[in-house]
């Protein structure tokens, strides 16, 4: 009988467990109902783009579709840093800013067109970084604006 090392077992178990594969559905055959669940892809987002306007100032121009939420993740994190939406937009079901555990504290921008709507949006959130031992009015605290246009589209 031969002896394995305990070793090379793990690492061909390493090996074999970041080998994923994925086989495509199989199409519909004659006499299947229409109707049978089907996992639905994993859609992407269509379009993203970023502009830098100046110090201090950016333009983000996503697409999605009218079913999508859209989130845009601030990068700010520290006690004093903070965000808020300066100009809200026209046509969302929801618009709010969340920063608590489930973002791990980041401010994080999210954004639900309302039902059925096709069109553009835009939000404005305004990013404040506070210098420890300054104050708002203090020279130290930067803020930079952020426009977020949203090209909604039928899905």
């Amino acid at each position: 009988m031969m002896k394995i090392p305990i070793a090379s077992i793990l690492l061909l178990g390493v090996v074999l467990l970041g080998c994923e594969t994925t086989t495509p559905l199989p199409s519909p055959q004659a006499g299947q109902q229409d109707n049978q669940q089907v996992e639905p892809a994993r859609k992407k987002k269509l379009f993203f783009y970023q502009e830098e306007k100046g110090p201090g100032f950016k333009i983000i121009r996503t697409l999605l579709t009218n079913s999508e939420e859209y989130e845009y993740r601030t990068g700010m994190g520290g006690d004093e840093q903070g965000a808020r939406i300066s100009r809200g937009p026209a046509h969302a079901v929801k618009s709010e800013i969340v920063r608590d555990l489930s973002t791990n504290f980041e401010p994080v921008y999210r954004y639900q067109p309302e039902p059925g709507y096709v069109g553009t949006d835009q939000v404005e959130i305004t990013l404040v970084d506070i210098e420890i031992g300054s104050g708002p009015d203090d020279a130290k605290t930067r803020e930079y604006r952020v426009v977020i246009e949203l090209e909604v589209v039928a899905e």
